[in-house]
């Protein structure tokens, strides 16, 4: 049986300090079970597996994440071609995972929100409607 909890898949050996991001996000986890559709809790594990990804490519700490690493995450995110909704939407998955760890939100900062601005101001925000 899988488990659907949200950052249930999180590998928190590769946050620091482990030990308590791990404590603090395992009872978060633990307390958000059923709380969020399967295509949410999808869309978290996703980002939070993307991001992660990029941090260990980029060698910087994904918990706590600087606003500097996660502005520059959402422009290579961009520069992959990402729309800006789930550009917008992996902002809001760093800032609750973080909120989940008991930590500052990095995506509060400036940086991140001028970042988000500038791509969408770039790209547009126009959403393109799924077919029926």
């Amino acid at each position: 049986m899988s488990d659907n909890r949200p950052f249930s898949d999180t590998n928190y050996e590769s946050l620091s300090p482990p030990l308590v991001l791990a404590e603090r996000l395992a009872a978060w986890s633990e307390a958000a079970q059923g709380a969020y559709a399967p295509s949410t809790e999808r869309a978290y594990r996703a980002d939070l597996q993307a991001f992660r990804g990029w941090c260990v490519v980029a060698q910087v700490a994904p918990l706590p994440a600087e606003p500097s690493t996660v502005a520059a995450f959402l422009r290579a995110e961009e520069a992959a071609g990402r729309a800006v909704a789930t550009l917008r939407r992996r902002a809001a998955t760093i800032a609750k995972v973080h909120r989940a760890a008991g930590l500052p939100s990095p995506c509060r900062a400036e940086d991140v929100r001028l970042a988000l601005r500038a791509i969408a101001r770039a790209r547009g925000t126009q959403q393109r409607q799924a077919a029926p």
